[in-house]
């Protein structure tokens, strides 16, 4: 298997001779933010939409970066070196390395990481055939329109949700509100239980604020907590 490639602030390299100070505030604080971009045939999808929303999150988290322009560029330049058609591009901006402080340094020298790996469909069936979904509290913290890189209560929910045997968590927040899927963009409606009218709730997670495509909707039957 070919070596995945990676940028890391322009320089690319095989990923795994990548190498980031344990001073980077990404490490430190989670002070960064990232997007998860999927290549369809070469291309980018839903482009504008993703560039859109990082440029939003480097600027909620006041981090100054060189440009879109040249940032989109390297993923572009990137893909094309890979020779993969259908890949995920994983790309991750942090404050950069800075002698620890929870204020932000006088002057950061921002880290961008990007890699490019090969995709390989793991759910087809199960797109299918309908899987096992766990109801689980949000407990992010109140900014999650932002890409950061804080990701702990999504990974705790989905541990949770694994230790149930589902495959996913649904988040929910009080007065009813089932807004978002732990790890993935997805569409979810919901039926009371124990009948068998159509869906008494309907609900999107934050990706319909970027104007991206969502390919399907996750039904649950069942109480969504009050």
């Amino acid at each position: 298997m070919s070596a995945i490639l990676a940028s890391l602030n322009g320089e690319i390299m095989p990923l795994e001779e990548v190498r980031v100070p344990v001073t980077d505030r990404g490490y430190m604080f989670g002070d960064g933010i990232y997007e998860f971009l999927r290549i369809y045939e070469g291309r980018i999808h839903c482009a504008e939409g993703h560039f859109r929303r990082l440029d939003r999150s480097l600027a909620a988290l006041k981090i100054v970066h060189a440009g879109l322009g040249s940032l989109r560029r390297r993923v572009e330049d990137l893909v094309a070196r890979s020779g993969l058609a259908e890949a995920t591009v994983y790309l991750q901006v942090t404050r950069g390395s800075a002698p620890r402080a929870h204020a932000f340094p006088a002057e950061p020298h921002p880290c961008e990481l990007i890699y490019v790996q090969p995709f390989h469909d793991p759910y087809a069936s199960k797109r299918l055939a309908g899987v096992k979904v766990s109801l689980q509290p949000d407990i992010r913290w109140g900014r999650c329109d932002i890409k950061s890189l804080n990701l702990l209560g999504n990974c705790l929910a989905v541990q949770a949700a694994k230790e149930a045997d589902a495959h996913e968590a649904l988040l929910h927040r009080a007065k009813r509100h089932l807004g978002y899927a732990s790890q993935r963009s997805a569409y979810f409606a919901w039926h009371h239980a124990g009948s068998d009218s159509g869906p008494r709730g309907f609900g999107q997670n934050s990706c319909a604020s970027t104007g991206f495509e969502v390919g399907g909707v996750v039904w649950v039957r069942g109480n969504v907590p009050d």
